[in-house]
């Protein structure tokens, strides 16, 4: 079964600006989520 991932708290986690998680892998692929408080160049 799929745990619910709660990306609130993964977000607030974030302490030094930036941040690139692995929440799942699926098919040989993982799904990320990143987290940035300035933009992207």
């Amino acid at each position: 079964m799929i745990q619910p991932i709660d990306y609130t708290t993964i977000a607030d986690a974030s302490r030094d600006g930036y941040m690139n998680r692995v929440l799942a892998s699926v098919n040989d692929h993982d799904v990320h989520v990143s987290v940035m408080d300035a933009p992207y160049r």
